[in-house]
């Protein structure tokens, strides 16, 4: 790739720019995640020397203050020749002992007969006969330690033994990703789980026990097993928190007395939905739904056999080292998107479960230089019998220029165009009411002439089916749905009648779609090279089958992650907010009512309008006890709502691809 493409593609929307990325080469997994003395460390599986994955992978490391932005530092461990890990370091944990040291688990792997082009293979012995899997690579559970007195954990000391040199028995199809599940001190036992399989019978989790992180520990049995896939890598088991109970705040009174609408908006962000009425054994208090049995579900996830296949959950009951698979309600999908695997969680001080899972690439084009982020990062929730997802309210840090923001307006079978919702970096929050229509979807058009790259994200009210749908091909505007398509997506869960809520996170080529309801469709959109940002045409919003109501729809720039970015990123983007155009009351029958603009309870930041001020509304202690409420801004908008006017112009050739998208 030459030097302006590259520049291009790192700088100007082909690199993430809120999520964790490479600056160059490979990453896959996601690694030991852990909020230590205040300060977050998240690793990864990366390769130094390309954008394909191979052996000899590291762990990459990247540090943060506030979960909002990082900065890099440098490799955490690398493959050492001679040792365990001669031919790579793989997935793994990270705990903190008894005292205090922090130490990592992970997968180490040698090659059985030599082929790994590195000096100093690992020990030259094979397995015996008895624990011998007969696979190219030879693993073994390993353990690093950091110093506890540096906080960045820039250094890490190789235990020069496996704590578990080999696995139990020769008929398992892999060994490997151990994570921690129970903490141990105090004389208490440590427990380590270890992804695996049953040759010819499916998945298992192994279960091995210690009362030292890096000696003694003995294998205890499968925490489970079962189908489908024949191998579980990177197994999880966490016990989930009850969803939080959304507060009232003072913006959300003065919305009430305002609009209808936005006053129904406020009593769901509230949790005050007259609808909704406690399940059994649980109960509404000032801050939290409880529920006695809500403390004993667990969550069981595995990755099952290969980066092509979905991430896999069950909820469940745990007790002394074995999962009940068969009585778990499951399996279900983590994320009903293409991309995710791999994921994994650590809790912080304030005992939310925060995950992140590998976005893999899906027939990346030539002019990345790079292969790979991580999501941004969810914090994990039970409600009832499932699994809630919601955004880290963090990421409001994130938040800028907003760019469009609108309430209580139709949209058509005619594409209803926002031109200033550009650029590569963006945060979009919609509610929607279904009215006459029979699909609804967002239209983010291509950078590139010949329309590949063009995505739409479609909501079958009637099947409840949310789906993203991609143009891998030339765009035809006659045959939209053509087998250059990829599609993805899936059933997602909403009460008839009730409003459609989705907060999307689109960040170059990554796309994540949270639901209101705590599900997530993660996928990637490639749009294009160079030169796009200047003929970004926004996107559009469009209705089949009658008309949808637009309840709320709120768009945001979003700034980088990186700390030694930031300034750079901002400069370049701010010219876009130059876009925003004042809009004329009434010209297209908007009821009269003031529109809020801004920062809002659980995603706050400091919103931006020209020629206008935005008082901030924004409890950062709430934002962390609540999870991420995205449904309203506050703050109110002095001296004229600052937001475009709807344009009128049709686009005919997204006319033609929703005409073909349901029947």
């Amino acid at each position: 790739m030459d030097r302006e493409n590259a520049a291009w593609a790192g700088v100007r929307g082909m690199q993430p720019c809120y999520h964790v990325a490479p600056e160059r080469n490979w990453m896959n997994d996601p690694n030991g995640p852990i909020c230590h003395e205040g300060v977050w460390h998240l690793f990864y599986q990366q390769c130094p020397a390309g954008k394909d994955w191979s052996f000899g992978i590291e762990w990459g490391h990247v540090v943060s203050e506030d979960l909002a932005t990082w900065r890099r530092a440098p490799q955490a461990i690398v493959p050492t020749p001679g040792h365990y890990d001669a031919a790579g370091c793989f997935s793994g944990c990270v705990t903190v002992d008894a005292d205090g040291s922090p130490v990592m688990l992970y997968t180490g792997v040698r090659m059985r007969n030599k082929m790994w082009p590195r000096e100093g293979h690992g020990p030259e012995e094979l397995p015996p006969e008895a624990r011998d899997l007969k696979l190219q690579f030879i693993e073994s559970q390993l353990a690093a330690v950091a110093d506890p007195g540096d906080p960045e954990l820039k250094t890490w000391r190789k235990c020069d033994r496996p704590v578990i040199e080999l696995p139990p028995r020769n008929d398992l199809e892999g060994f490997r990703d151990p994570f921690i599940f129970q903490r141990g001190g105090n004389g208490k036992e440590w427990i380590m789980l270890v992804g695996s399989g049953v040759r010819g019978q499916g998945g298992a989790v192994l279960v091995y026990r210690s009362y030292e992180l890096t000696e003694g520990w003995t294998y205890d049995g499968f925490l489970c097993e079962g189908r489908p896939g024949n191998m579980w890598e990177c197994p999880l088991l966490v016990p989930l928190n009850a969803l939080p109970m959304r507060r009232p705040n003072a913006h959300s009174a003065l919305l009430r007395k305002n609009n209808s609408v936005e006053a129904h908006l406020c009593g769901l962000a509230d949790g005050y939905d007259k609808g909704w009425t406690p399940g059994p054994g649980m109960k509404r208090t000032s801050s939290t739904l409880s529920m006695d049995t809500c403390l004993q579900k667990h969550l069981l996830c595995i990755s099952p056999d290969a980066p092509d296949n979905p991430v896999l959950c069950w909820l469940g009951t745990y007790a002394d080292g074995r999962f009940d698979i068969e009585e778990a309600s499951g399996p279900f999908l983590l994320d009903l998107g293409d991309v995710v695997y791999a994921p994994n969680v650590t809790r912080d001080a304030q005992g939310r479960w925060v995950l992140w899972g590998w976005l893999q690439e899906k027939d990346p084009p030539a002019y990345l230089n790079h292969a790979g982020c991580l999501s941004v990062p969810r914090v994990l929730y039970i409600q009832g019998d499932r699994l809630v997802q919601e955004p880290a309210a963090e990421l409001a840090a994130l938040r800028r220029e907003c760019l469009w923001h609108e309430i209580d307006f139709a949209i058509h079978h005619e594409a209803t165009s926002l031109p200033a919702v550009v650029g590569p970096s963006l945060y979009i929050e919609i509610s929607m009411l279904r009215e006459m229509s029979k699909a609804v979807g967002i239209v983010i058009p291509s950078w590139r002439a010949n329309g590949v790259g063009t995505a739409v994200i479609m909501y079958d009210w009637k099947r409840s089916h949310l789906k993203v749908v991609t143009h891998t091909i030339a765009f035809d505007p006659n045959r939209p749905f053509s087998p250059g398509c990829r599609e993805t997506g899936g059933l997602i869960r909403r009460a008839p009648g009730a409003m459609l809520e989705l907060r999307i996170f689109l960040d170059a080529s990554s796309l994540e779609i949270f639901t209101g309801d705590g599900q997530v469709l993660s996928t990637r959109v490639y749009r294009g090279p160079a030169g796009a940002a200047d003929a970004d045409p926004g996107i559009d919003l469009v209705s089949l089958g009658g008309h949808a109501r637009l309840a709320r729809i709120a768009a945001y720039q979003m700034s980088t992650i990186w700390e030694a970015e930031s300034p750079m990123r901002q400069a370049e983007a701010a010219p876009q907010i130059e876009k925003v155009v004042p809009n004329p009351m009434g010209e297209v029958g908007v009821p009269e009512a003031p529109k809020p603009l801004g920062g809002e309870q659980g995603f706050g930041g400091h919103g931006v309008a020209r020629g206008g001020f935005v008082e901030e509304v924004c409890d950062k202690q709430g934002q962390v006890e609540m999870g991420a409420s995205f449904l309203l801004d506050g703050g109110w908008m002095e001296g004229g709502w600052m937001v475009p006017t709807l344009n009128e112009i049709s686009r005919k050739l997204q006319r033609l691809l929703w005409g073909a998208a349901v029947g």
